[in-house]
């Protein structure tokens, strides 16, 4: 992991300056979105990598980082454990972002995914 961490940092500053918005501390959903389409993490037939799962991931971890700073915690759960109906809405559309630690950690989920769906 610390190996790609110049690698990774470059890859969310090019993502969250993309967004509309001036705040370039963050990657929103249509940037993530756009970042899983050009590096192919989205495959219609695939066990773990259709675009729900990846969904998924972007909900599970920008929910779970609301959820530790509304209770002081820095606790991120697995994304598995929200069920595809169900999303955490918990703040407003304009906080749902990635900060540079969530995007790292959904950069992480998403490599699990694609190694279990191998």
């Amino acid at each position: 992991m610390w190996e790609y961490h110049d690698l990774t940092g470059v890859l969310f500053s090019y993502y969250a300056s993309q967004s509309h918005d001036a705040n370039a501390a963050t990657v929103d959903y249509p940037r993530w979105h756009q970042m899983c389409n050009d590096f192919r993490r989205i495959k219609k037939g695939s066990k773990l990598q259709k675009k729900s799962d990846v969904d998924r991931i972007f909900t599970a971890v920008d929910g779970a980082a609301t959820l530790a700073a509304k209770h002081g915690q820095a606790n991120t759960p697995s994304p598995s454990k929200i069920s595809p109906g169900k999303e955490m809405r918990l703040h407003d559309d304009k906080v749902k972002a990635l900060g540079r630690s969530e995007f790292v950690a959904t950069l992480v989920y998403l490599a699990i995914n694609r190694y279990v769906a191998m």
